[in-house]
């Protein structure tokens, strides 16, 4: 299964340590590539825990979720910490329609925490780690959709 969101995305900076931002799922796609695979059921196929009750091997262009939240920087490099280290929430707010497979139907909220060090004037180390915790959706049927712990680490190149 394939979804291909296209977001878009923003951010303010309230504090020098307190970010508020927002990105929104304007066009949401699932493809969910099962064509008589193993089955020729279009019913049936993999649950995409984004996008529940994507059922059609092809939704088309819909409207997705939004979702919103804010980091605070306990750690600040640029006030002379060695690194940088800030938590994050983020809640999903169920915008989009998710009947027709463009959204999770339900509530969500992540909390997370992030690291990142400048190694040089041009690059940067980030990883961060959290865990999204998920309601269920209720309509039309009751979808199990599982919370998780997710992680990841990167790096980061200023070309200029």
């Amino acid at each position: 299964m394939n979804g291909a969101p296209v977001p878009a995305n923003g951010f303010y900076g309230v504090t020098d340590r307190v970010d508020l931002y927002a990105g929104w799922d304007f066009i949401t796609r699932v493809d969910r590539d099962n064509q008589n695979l193993y089955n020729s059921d279009p019913e049936r196929g993999g649950i995409d825990t984004l996008n529940p009750y994507a059922r059609e091997r092809w939704t088309g262009n819909k409207v997705g979720d939004l979702r919103v939240g804010a980091k605070y920087a306990f750690l600040n490099e640029a006030e002379g910490d060695s690194f940088t280290f800030a938590g994050r929430s983020t809640f999903n707010l169920p915008t989009g329609d998710a009947d027709a497979g463009a959204g999770q139907g339900s509530f969500a909220a992540d909390l997370s925490a992030v690291i990142s060090r400048w190694v040089t004037n041009k690059v940067v180390l980030t990883g961060t780690a959290g865990y999204n915790f998920r309601k269920n959706p209720t309509d039309p049927v009751v979808i199990h959709v599982p919370n998780n712990f997710h992680w990841g680490a990167g790096v980061g190149i200023n070309p200029t």
